[in-house]
């Protein structure tokens, strides 16, 4: 797969309907395309159910990160707002 990094974030479609979205990054070298992009759907769907899988996928170049790594989700929700 050329997936590097991977996180899920929500986002709200109505005050009462929230699904997911992920972001993804991208390996080096490695193209963006329409079978790529559904592969993580696919995955989620059979692993851990069809509800759950992202609606929508963001690949971006990086994402942001603590001095000790971890992924900021707060940041990757406001980008959404």
């Amino acid at each position: 797969m050329g997936l590097s990094v991977s996180n899920k974030s929500t986002r709200p479609r109505s005050p009462d309907w929230i699904k997911p979205k992920a972001f993804i990054v991208l390996r080096s070298g490695v193209a963006a395309d329409a079978r790529l992009i559904e592969t993580p759907c696919v995955h989620v769907k059979e692993c851990a159910g069809p509800w759950k899988y992202p609606r929508w996928i963001d690949v971006r170049p990086d994402l942001p990160r603590t001095a000790t790594g971890k992924i900021q989700r707060y940041k990757l929700r406001e980008l959404e707002s």
